[in-house]
């Protein structure tokens, strides 16, 4: 049951947030995507009324618009000592870069290369098998040695490397 008393609450719209600001949908998403054709005080307004009617961008129009999803995916074997701080440190490392994870598990055999290949991601962090061929830009990771936090957050910065760079030449 939703807080609504079983009711669901209507989603803000871009529309919503224009309408309230006095403007075209266009003019509040230039807003509130930081391009330069708004000026300053506009911008500052519009930002202003989407936070308080509690708008959030919609993902799926954004990757249709841009082509990226704004979601990495760890593939890891539950089993893997290691998968309780291997998560942790792989959702805070992405979350400071802007993006949410998606945890596929794996089996003690490796992942699954055609439900990797199936999501809608950025990039792939494989913990364990080295495979290739999914499509998107993906690092293989070992939990055999070293210190586990810092070794997953330099894998999500390389794995990020590698989707800015896919992203800058357009794949």
């Amino acid at each position: 049951m939703s807080p609504s008393g079983g009711r669901r609450m209507k989603r803000v719209s871009l529309a919503d947030v224009a309408r309230a600001a006095g403007v075209g949908k266009a003019t509040a998403s230039r807003a509130l995507s930081g391009r330069d054709e708004v000026g300053e005080a506009t911008r500052a307004r519009i930002a202003e009324i989407a936070e308080t009617m509690g708008y959030q961008p919609h993902r799926g129009a954004q990757a249709l618009r841009t082509g990226r999803f704004g979601v990495l995916a760890i593939s890891v074997p539950l089993d893997d000592d290691a998968a309780g701080d291997l998560l942790r440190s792989a959702a805070s490392a992405a979350a400071a870069r802007g993006y949410q994870l998606l945890v596929v598990a794996a089996e003690a055999t490796g992942p699954s290369t055609s439900a990797l290949r199936s999501l809608s991601v950025d990039g792939i962090l494989v913990v364990g098998t080295d495979i290739g061929g999914l499509g998107v830009p993906t690092v293989t990771m070992s939990t055999a040695d070293g210190d586990i936090p810092t070794r997953t957050a330099e894998a999500v910065a390389l794995l990020l490397e590698h989707v800015e760079t896919s992203a800058a030449a357009g794949r």
